[in-house]
């Protein structure tokens, strides 16, 4: 049982039974479990413009020659005729010089009503710029990365020779006036989380935090990484200092309670391993984690793809954390762990932790669900509540 006061509101949920409990009446939220969104990354390569410290692809196999991708057409038509909605764009830097080939025939080739999504390190040049905004009608998001102050940023993000900082500000500006949409990903670990405030200050005077969203996601399977509950106590900090700001949260846990808190249904797995597909066109390998090669679960060729579906069903079990151990804990479809490149010894005590950031979360409801609406939950005994 977890109470929260809501708009001044008091209400218990019942993580057990999956019950919310008003001031005059309860409430049987939908149980049913939901399933993670199944996602289609494309890696035209591994060429980038910066030397970033924390770089989530340094493992990953490279080769000089950039890839044709217009060789794979016959490939990516069964791709996009599959997943219209779901389909994402990264590297390496995606938006680099010598992807201009590729990028041209990918727009040209997608369906009319399918997006692309890209994650890009925002340093690209005036001539990619055009490049984008002839095409924006066929752009979902932009995920752009600062990391810091200008200083911690550059230590962080390095582009030889020059102002990764001050690029990306350039960048910001540019979709900002050309009204493509885009995202701003604050990667955190131990070595920046000093520095957030001072990038939201920023950010505010120049661009206005509330006409632009910031996500805050935590750097993992690093020395420096930051544990769940200072990356919780780091975000309730900045949004209490910029209660405008649109700043979004990359938590499993988070998420999956507002999944629950909004009747949505339960989600087990931790992510999308297992059902996401990345097509590295660099090595013609498909694995299912964008962050590491290793989870690699097939193959392809010019013309089809080749799937190892045991593979598959075995990450799926372990983000879904189908375990004796995991089947009866009450916290199952609300914990952060089941990361297939997590050390198993980040599990030790992992109920009590889990309890642990669960009730920072409620203590600080309207902070980190200042939206939720128990009103439109449809019960008119909850009503009464607010």
């Amino acid at each position: 049982m977890f109470t929260f006061w809501h708009k001044e509101a008091q209400f218990t949920f019942d993580i057990d039974n999956t019950v919310l409990h008003g001031l005059d009446g309860t409430l049987n939220l939908n149980n049913k479990e939901r399933h993670a969104d199944k996602l289609i990354y494309l890696k035209f390569s591994s060429k980038c413009n910066l030397k970033c410290t924390y770089c989530f692809q340094l493992a990953d196999e490279k080769s000089i020659d950039m890839t044709e991708i217009k060789l794979y057409s016959n490939l990516i038509e069964k791709i996009t005729d599959i997943h219209k909605d779901s389909i994402i764009a990264f590297g390496g830097e995606p938006f680099i010089d010598s992807n201009e080939k590729n990028l041209l025939f990918i727009f040209n080739i997608m369906p009319v009503d399918t997006k692309i999504d890209f994650i890009t390190n925002g340093v690209f040049s005036t001539s990619m710029q055009e490049i984008i905004y002839n095409n924006k009608d066929k752009i979902g998001n932009i995920v752009v990365t600062l990391d810091g102050d200008r200083q911690v940023h550059n230590k962080r993000r390095v582009l030889p020779g020059g102002d990764s900082f001050e690029e990306i500000l350039k960048t910001i500006d540019f979709l900002t006036r050309s009204k493509i949409g885009f995202i701003f990903q604050v990667n955190i670990d131990t070595n920046n989380s000093h520095s957030i405030n001072e990038l939201l200050s920023t950010l505010d005077k120049q661009f206005g935090l509330k006409h632009i969203i910031a996500y805050f996601n935590r750097v993992l399977n690093t020395k420096s990484q930051i544990n769940e509950l200072d990356f919780l106590m780091l975000y309730k900090q900045c949004k209490t200092e910029f209660p405008h700001a649109n700043l979004l949260l990359n938590s499993p846990m988070h998420k999956k309670l507002s999944y629950a808190l909004n009747n949505y249904g339960l989600e087990r797995m931790r992510c999308g391993v297992g059902k996401c597909l990345v097509f590295d066109f660099e090595t013609e390998k498909i694995y299912t984690c964008p962050h590491s090669v290793k989870t690699q679960v097939g193959y392809f060729d010019y013309d089809n793809m080749y799937l190892d579906e045991q593979k598959l069903s075995e990450y799926e079990k372990n983000v879904n954390k189908s375990n004796d151990e995991c089947n009866i804990c009450e916290y199952r479809f609300y914990c952060k762990f089941g990361c297939v490149l997590e050390d198993s010894t980040a599990r030790l005590d992992c109920k009590k932790e889990t309890e642990t950031e669960l009730k920072f979360i409620f203590e600080n409801f309207d902070i980190f669900h200042p939206r939720w609406n128990a009103r439109k939950l449809g019960h008119r005994l909850l009503d009464k509540s607010l």
